[in-house]
C-alpha cells in the first residue's frame, strides 16, 4: 500500500508495488504547483531582509533629540493622583468596615430591645391573665404593705411573753419624773407607802435661775399621814448651781403622798429650776435605778409579762369633753382623765359606761399625776352597778390605798369625788387598780387587751382584741376561727398548795409544790419555761441541782431550789410563798401544755376576730403595728394591687417601643 510524504503529501508506492504512471504524474503536478509559488534568491541578499525605504531613512536622519519633560510631569502628577486615590480608597474601605460593625451593634441593640419588648409584653399578658396568689407576710411585730388592693385581707395574731429585769434602789418613786419649779407652782408626788425612817434623797438640778437669791431651798410640805397633813421640812438646801444634790432626810411617820415646793420667801424673788432623776433610798447610794443582774431570784422576782394580765390599770372608755352642772369640765382619752374648772358644790363624776367585773380579793388603788395642777379636796372610789354602794374608797386622787373586796362584784365602775372648793387646771391623772397590797411603779403597759394599730396615708384606727379577766396570750398562743388556742399556761401559787421537802444537798434546800388541779397537764422540763422568782434549771431535778432555779415536771409538780439554810422547812416555804402572794409578787410559772387548750371566744372577741379576718388595706403604704408592750406576733395574708404593677409594666413597654433603634 502506498504511503505519503511528510510535508507535501506526495504518494510513495511501496517496494512491492508496480510503478504507476498516474502516481508519477500526480507527484509531478504537486511539485510543480508548490515550487512555482516560491521566490528566487536575489544575488547579494538573503532569503529574508528589511525592505526599509530610503524615504523612511531620510526622514529618520532629519530627527533631533526628543524632550519628554512635560510628558513626564504629567505622568508624575497622574501617579500622585493615583496614590491619593489609593489612600482614599483604603480609608473608605476602613470606614466601611467600621460602619459594618456599627450596623451590627445597632442591629444587636435592636434585637435586645425587641426581646425586652417581647418579654415585658409576655409578662404583662401573663399578669393580666393570671393574677398571682395572695402573698403571705412572715410573722412580725410591725408589718408594712405597699399598694394593697382594696380587698379583704387576713391578719393572724399570736401571743408573746417577756420577762423584765428586776429594778432595785430608788423604787419609792413612781418613775423618772422631770418637774419644773417656780414661785407659782408646787408638785405633788405620789409614792408607794414610805415607812418612817432615815433616807437619802437626791436629784439632778438643771435650768437653775437664782433671781435675786444667793441660793434656793426645796421643801416638802403638806405631807399626808393616813389622809392627814402634817408639817414641812427641807429636802434640799443651798442650791446655788446645776448638778446632782443629795441630803439625808428623816421621815417621822409613814407617808402616802407628799408635795414639793420652793422656799416661799425665796421663790417670790424670781427663783426657778428643774429637777429630775429623783431618788429615795435607805442606803448611801444616789443611783436612781439599778437592775439586778441575777434576777429572777427568790429575793428579786422578775414579772412575766404576757398579752393580757391581771388588772394593772383601770380601763376607761374614751369620753368626749363634757362640762357638768357644777363647773367642772372632764374628758377621758386612752385611759387618762383630764379635769378643768372650779367646782361650785361637792359632787361625783361617775364613769358608769366603763364597767368591769371584780372578783373577791385584795386590791390596791393608786393614781399617777401626769400634768397640770389641782387644789381643794378630791378623791377616787369604785362603786357598784347602780351606784348604791361604795365598794372601794381610794382616798385622794394620788394616794395609794389597799382594800379587800369580800364578794365577786359585777358592773363595777370608777367615780371621782369633787369637793366644793376643788380647782383643776389641765389636771391629768391615770388611775390604777392592782391585785395584792403593793402598788407597782406606773407604766403605760396596756393590760387586758391586744391593741393593733392599722394606718395608711388617709386614716388610722386601733383594733382592740379584749381579753377576759385573767385571760393571757402567752408566747405561741394564737387566735383562730374556733377560739384562743393556748400552747402555754400560767400557774400562780398563793401558799395553799401541798408543799413537801424534795432534796436537801450541801448547797441547796429544795421543795416540791403540787400544781393545783385547776391547771392543765404540762410537758415539763422545757427550756422556755419561765418563773417569776427562779431561773430555769433546764432538766430533771434528779441531777445538777442549783440554788435559785426551778424545774417544772410533767407529773404536775414545781420544784424550787433555795440557797442552803435560807428556807429550811415546809412551813417556812409555805409562809414565803404566801408572803410573796400578799405582797403582789406571787410565785408564778409559765409552762408548755401537753395538749393545746382551746378557749372559746366571747361575742365581743368573735366580732373583733372577724374584723381581723376582713382587714381592708389600700394603695400607698399600709402600716400594721402591735402597740401592746409585749408585742404580739402577726402574720398578714393579703393581695397586692396588680393594677399598679400592670400599669408600671405598660409604661415600661411603651418607653421601650418609643425608643426603638433603627440601623
Amino acid at each position: 500500500m502506498a504511503a505519503y510524504t511528510e510535508h507535501y503529501n506526495a504518494k510513495k508506492p511501496a517496494k512491492s508495488e508496480n510503478y504507476d504512471v498516474e502516481v508519477a504524474n500526480f507527484n509531478n503536478d504537486l511539485w510543480d504547483e508548490k515550487i512555482f509559488g516560491k521566490q528566487d534568491k536575489t544575488p547579494g541578499k538573503g532569503l529574508s531582509t528589511n525592505d526599509f525605504t530610503n524615504a523612511y531613512k531620510s526622514k529618520l536622519d532629519s530627527l533631533e533629540n526628543y524632550n519628554d519633560a512635560a510628558l513626564q510631569a504629567k505622568v508624575d502628577n497622574n501617579s500622585k493622583k493615583i496614590s491619593t486615590a489609593e489612600k482614599n480608597i483604603q480609608k473608605l474601605q476602613t470606614d466601611n468596615e467600621i460602619n459594618k460593625q456599627d450596623i451590627q451593634d445597632l442591629q444587636s441593640e435592636q434585637e435586645t430591645q425587641n426581646t425586652a419588648i417581647e418579654n415585658n409584653t409576655e409578662e404583662l399578658e401573663l399578669l393580666k391573665n393570671n393574677l398571682p396568689d395572695p402573698i403571705t407576710t412572715e410573722e412580725s411585730e410591725e408589718i408594712t404593705v405597699k399598694d394593697a388592693m382594696n380587698y379583704y385581707s387576713q391578719l393572724d395574731v399570736s401571743g408573746n411573753s417577756t420577762q423584765i429585769q428586776t429594778e432595785q434602789g430608788a423604787n419609792l418613786w413612781w418613775d423618772n419624773d422631770t418637774m419644773q419649779f417656780n414661785s407659782e407652782n408646787r408638785q405633788n408626788l405620789t409614792t408607794q407607802t414610805i415607812k418612817a425612817g432615815t433616807y437619802k434623797f437626791s436629784c439632778d438640778v438643771s435650768n437653775l435661775v437664782l433671781g435675786t437669791n444667793t441660793s434656793l431651798t426645796l421643801f416638802a410640805d403638806n405631807i399626808y399621814y393616813d389622809g392627814e397633813t402634817d408639817g414641812n421640812f427641807s429636802w434640799l438646801d443651798n442650791i446655788t448651781a446645776n448638778g446632782r444634790f443629795s441630803k439625808e432626810v428623816v421621815i417621822p411617820k409613814d407617808i402616802s403622798t407628799l408635795r414639793l415646793k420652793l422656799s416661799a420667801t425665796q421663790a417670790t424673788n424670781g427663783g426657778s429650776m428643774t429637777i429630775s432623776n429623783l431618788c429615795l433610798r435607805t442606803d448611801d447610794s444616789d443611783v436612781y435605778v439599778e437592775y439586778v443582774p441575777d434576777s429572777p431570784s427568790s429575793d428579786y422576782p422578775s414579772k412575766i409579762k404576757n398579752c393580757g394580765d391581771n388588772i394593772n390599770e383601770l380601763k376607761l372608755d374614751d369620753v368626749e369633753e363634757t362640762t357638768n352642772a357644777h363647773g367642772i369640765t372632764y374628758s377621758v382619752k386612752d385611759g387618762v382623765v383630764t379635769l378643768n374648772g372650779a367646782s361650785i358644790r361637792a359632787h361625783y363624776i361617775v364613769f358608769n359606761a366603763s364597767k368591769f367585773d371584780l372578783p373577791a380579793g385584795d386590791y390596791t388603788m393608786s393614781g399617777k399625776e401626769l400634768a397640770g395642777s389641782c387644789s381643794g379636796i378630791s378623791g377616787k372610789q369604785l362603786n357598784n352597778d347602780d351606784n348604791s354602794k361604795n365598794l372601794f374608797n381610794g382616798g385622794t386622787m394620788t394616794s395609794t390605798v389597799t382594800n379587800t373586796i369580800g364578794n365577786d362584784e359585777t358592773g363595777v365602775h370608777l367615780a371621782l369625788y369633787i369637793g366644793s372648793t376643788a380647782v383643776f387646771n389641765n389636771y391629768k391623772i391615770k388611775i390604777k387598780l392592782e391585785k395584792g397590797s403593793i402598788a407597782t411603779p406606773y407604766s403605760p403597759y396596756n393590760c387586758g387587751s391586744v391593741d393593733i394599730k392599722v394606718e395608711n396615708e388617709d386614716e388610722e384606727k386601733i383594733i382592740t382584741f379584749p381579753l377576759k379577766e385573767g385571760q393571757l396570750l402567752h408566747a405561741g398562743d394564737y387566735l383562730t376561727s374556733d377560739g384562743v388556742h393556748h400552747v402555754k399556761q400560767t400557774c400562780v401559787f398563793d401558799g395553799t398548795e401541798n408543799i413537801i421537802i424534795a432534796y436537801n444537798d450541801e448547797t441547796i434546800d429544795s421543795f416540791r409544790i403540787a400544781i393545783n388541779s385547776k391547771y392543765n397537764q404540762m410537758l415539763g422540763y422545757q427550756i422556755d419555761d419561765k418563773c417569776s422568782h427562779f431561773k430555769n434549771l433546764g432538766h430533771t431535778p434528779a441531777w445538777g441541782r442549783q440554788a435559785n432555779t426551778f424545774a417544772l415536771s410533767s407529773e404536775g409538780y414545781l420544784y424550787i431550789f433555795f440557797e442552803k439554810n435560807k428556807i429550811t422547812s415546809e412551813t417556812e416555804a409555805k409562809n414565803w410563798i404566801t408572803e410573796q402572794y400578799n405582797n403582789g409578787t406571787p410565785l408564778t410559772v409559765e409552762g408548755t401544755l401537753e395538749e393545746e387548750h382551746i378557749e372559746p371566744y366571747t361575742e365581743e372577741q368573735q366580732a373583733v376576730y372577724n374584723e381581723l379576718q376582713r382587714l381592708l388595706l389600700y394603695k400607698g403604704y399600709n402600716y400594721i403595728t402591735c402597740i401592746d408592750e409585749t408585742k404580739c406576733k402577726m402574720k398578714l395574708t393579703y393581695r397586692p394591687d396588680n393594677n399598679i404593677k400592670i400599669k408600671s409594666l405598660e409604661e415600661r413597654v411603651a418607653a421601650l417601643e418609643n425608643s426603638e433603634v433603627t440601623a
